[in-house]
This record gives C-alpha cells, structure tokens and sequence, in this order.
C-alpha cells in the first residue's frame, strides 16, 4: 500500500510497520524530521504543512494516518484554564476538516487520531488505548495506557526505553525530548490498526 503518515512526529505509529509497505511522511518541524529521517530511512519525508499536503495530496494514498497536534482539545487544557496566568485558546477546528474531507472524498482507509477532549466531540469517535480514532473501519480495541510521569527523575532514558524509540543522540531538535516522545502515539496500537487493514485488504482479495 502507499501509506501517508502525517504529523510524523518520530514516528511512534509507524515504529512497527516494518518497510513493506511505500510510506510518506509529513512533519513540518525540520529538526524532528530529521530524526525521523534517520530512524525510518526508507520512508519518503517531507517538510511540510501537513494540513495543507493532505488537501492537495490525499487521492495518491491507499491509507492515511493523521495526528494532528491536541492540545486545544486535551483535557489538560481545559485543566489549566483554571489557572490565572493561562491563555485560553479556541479548539484547532483542523482537526474536524480533515475527518470531514476523508469522510467524504477519500476512497481508501483512513485514521484520523487525538486525545479524548474535554468537550464532546463533534463527530462520534472510537476509541482505543486512551485515544480517540475518526475512521472508515473499525479500530481494534486495545489498552496500551501507560501511567505519565513528568517529574523531573522521569528521565529522558526511562522515556526511551518505555517507548522503544531511542533519539538521545540527535543534537540538532532544542526542545524537551521526553515531549517529543510522549507526543508519539503507542507503537502496538499502530501495529494493531495497520494489521487490522491489510486483513480487510486480504478478505477482499480472496
């Protein structure tokens, strides 16, 4: 399958895959795509708006999966708009044009994935290991929650070793990798959910 991947990140939904598929990945962040460069060779990555390339790209993919980025919908923060010093911002409604445009336009599967928000959601998700999935095909339900630990003995290497994704030697990203890292969505739910297509794709086959 020619699979899209935006919103890459480093790639936690992809860490399982394996390469036999043909896989593009977007991220807009130069340094992170680099890392993420460097961990899946193979893949074809892009530097871009991930928003923008769906909308003009979206036709030359069997599957896509999109991540866009949640901290407008998290409960975190509806959590912190209890205290005075945060700015509250309205919800990042590119979340629901991109389901909208898949739901309607693209003819393969599709994933659109976030964290469960603090409203209700304006389109019915499912929901599988603590996230919320928009999709054309039913999601496996797995629990892959971990407990989420921020303090400061939370180290970048127990951060690593809990998501078998080891980046302590890319200088080149500045920001706080044990972020980086939790932004990664679990690697066994996107095994799962890619498993769960190229059943569908072998049942329609044979």
């Amino acid at each position: 399958m020619k699979i899209l991947n935006l919103y890459a990140g480093v790639g936690g939904n992809r860490k399982l895959w394996s390469n036999e598929h043909e896989i593009t990945a977007v991220e807009y962040d130069q340094s992170i795509a680099a890392i993420y460069k460097d961990l899946y060779p193979q893949d074809n990555v892009i530097v871009d708006d991930a928003h923008d390339y769906l909308i003009t790209n979206f036709k030359q993919f069997d599957f896509i999966w999109s991540s866009p980025p949640c901290p407008t919908h998290s409960r975190m923060n509806f959590l912190l708009n209890q205290k005075e010093t945060f700015t509250l911002k309205y919800p990042d409604m590119k979340l629901y044009e991109e389901i909208i445009i898949l739901q309607t336009f693209f003819k393969g599967y599709f994933v659109v994935e976030n964290v469960k928000s603090y409203y209700d959601p304006l389109i019915t998700p499912q929901e599988s290991g603590g996230h919320y999935f928009w999709a054309n095909f039913d999601i496996p339900k797995i629990d892959t929650r971990k407990k989420v630990r921020n303090d400061k003995g939370y180290t970048l290497a127990k951060k690593m070793k809990e998501k078998n994704i080891y980046i302590d030697n890319f200088h080149g990203y500045k920001g706080d990798k044990r972020t980086l890292l939790n932004n990664a969505i679990e690697s066994e739910l996107g095994l799962v959910i890619l498993r769960q297509i190229e059943e569908e794709e072998w049942v329609k086959k044979n």
